[in-house]
């Protein structure tokens, strides 16, 4: 089975990170004819692993890791040098955040030369501290894709293609990684379902089990597969069903396991990160230091020396890598290029107005960021929004969203945020559409091209 083509709708290619974006099953199923077309279709399933989502792209291959690899979470690289203030042993032992990603660099620096080509970004799931798994820190490789790609002061900015799984095995044996178990091959039809079974377990519970009443089938089939363990002990986090042109996922409900923090530890955590923060950037000051991978080796350092109240409600560990998390966030924020703001607007008509804040901000900060929101009252408009603001600033960052949460905002941009603007349509030019001079008299002269365009979505 060609999965190339599978995952051609479900990749986020767009510049700036590789996403995948799988429908639910129940949903996706939810009419006669494509449940018709899965029952008789040939289906690849294969467990979904639980993890945390990590980026690796091969950028050289001299042997040494440090030179040949990136390593990203959601977008962030992962510095080699920026969690030393633990040994690996107790990072292993009890960290639940980012010092763990030092047992990724720990595999990466095992490999030598890998037969990988330049460019290659995989989409990797890391078996962190906080899954349900008995076997943790393992690495399972989903797919890869080939990519240009910007480091960015810790951020890495890629411009992925089509996600591919062809060679997923081969290149998961390279670098010793796992691929995603496969349960089954096949159709879902009872005089050939066992010979599809590829998984012992599944082959003992289909033994016990009685799946085929036809009004069911569909939901008896995928419980039961659900009931599955993962190889690395305990319940798995749900399957992945693969068959034509589509992919479709059912998900194990499960527990949050979500640790709440006190507001005493929070404001802690808060003090003791400004202190470090505000030292290290008379260091950066004094010395000139421009590469924030140098800055946060630094931090490693301080923090290793650091003395720490474990009263305060969590491990060494634990509390360290919450204080690196937070320095890295408020240091990055000053390093060159990276003094960026979010203007925040539903900017139905660019006004001149808008046009000039947008053009202000530009001269003002390293990055400007648009976060484009729309509702019921920009239905239909938001191809038309951001034509307009594509012509008029080609080089913006450009967000699309329905949520003005401005947490979310700012961890969805590729840019750096240290101010987040808010922009209100002062200029009501909709409620008089009609008057062709009143619209000319309040919009760039780029915006006047696509008066007809406007009437046809306002009038």
């Amino acid at each position: 089975m060609n999965l190339k083509n599978s995952f051609k709708q479900y990749i986020s290619s767009s510049k700036g990170r590789l996403d995948i974006a799988i429908q639910s099953g129940e949903t996706y199923l939810s009419s006669d004819a494509r449940k018709e077309e899965f029952l008789t279709s040939n289906l690849t399933v294969e467990h979904k692993p639980q993890g945390v989502k990590i980026t690796l792209l091969k950028k050289d291959n001299t042997g040494i890791a440090e030179n040949d690899w990136i390593v990203a979470n959601e977008g962030t690289i992962i510095y080699p040098n920026e969690h030393l203030y633990e040994s690996k042993t107790s990072i292993r032992k009890n960290s639940i955040n980012n010092s763990q990603f030092i047992l990724v660099w720990e595999q990466l620096r095992k490999l030598r030369k890998v037969n990988i080509p330049l460019g290659t970004e995989l989409f990797v799931e890391f078996l962190d501290r906080t899954t349900t798994y008995t076997e943790k820190h393992k690495m399972v490789l989903m797919g890869y894709t080939n990519s240009s790609y910007e480091e960015k002061q810790g951020k890495l900015i890629t411009n992925p293609n089509l996600l591919e799984t062809d060679l997923r095995e081969t290149y998961a044996k390279e670098l010793n990684i796992d691929c995603p178990q496969v349960l089954f091959e096949g159709i879902l039809d009872q005089n050939s379902f066992a010979n599809g079974i590829k998984n012992k377990d599944l082959k003992d519970s289909y033994r016990k089990s009685n799946i085929w009443d036809k009004e069911n089938i569909i939901e008896n089939i995928t419980s039961m597969m659900l009931d599955i363990d993962s190889k690395y002990g305990g319940p798995e986090n749900g399957i992945v069903i693969k068959y034509n042109e589509s992919i479709i996922k059912f998900i194990n409900k499960k527990p949050d396991n979500s640790i709440l923090e006190s507001v005493k530890y929070k404001t802690e955590i808060s003090k003791l990160s400004d202190l470090i923060s505000e030292d290290i950037q008379k260091v950066i000051k004094k010395d000139k230091i421009q590469d924030i991978s140098e800055v946060l080796t630094i931090l490693s350092d301080r923090l290793k020396d650091m003395k720490i109240d474990s009263s305060i409600g969590k491990s060494r560990v634990e509390i360290l890598e919450d204080i690196q998390k937070r320095s890295r966030e408020s240091l990055a924020k000053i390093m060159p290029g990276n003094n960026g703001i979010l203007l925040v607007t539903k900017m139905k008509i660019l006004t001149t107005e808008h046009w000039q804040i947008i053009k202000d901000a530009m001269i003002k900060y390293d990055t400007v960021t648009v976060a484009l929101l729309s509702s019921t009252d920009t239905r239909g408009t938001k191809k038309l929004r951001n034509l307009i603001l594509e012509a008029s600033f080609p080089d913006l960052e450009v967000i699309n969203s329905s949520s003005s949460n401005i947490k979310y905002l700012t961890e969805k941009s590729l840019n750096s945020i240290n101010k987040v603007q808010m922009i209100e349509n002062d200029i009501d030019i909709i409620s008089n559409i009609e008057d062709f001079k009143y619209f000319k008299e309040n919009v760039p002269k780029i915006v006047i091209p696509f008066y007809d365009e406007y009437l046809k979505v306002y009038k």
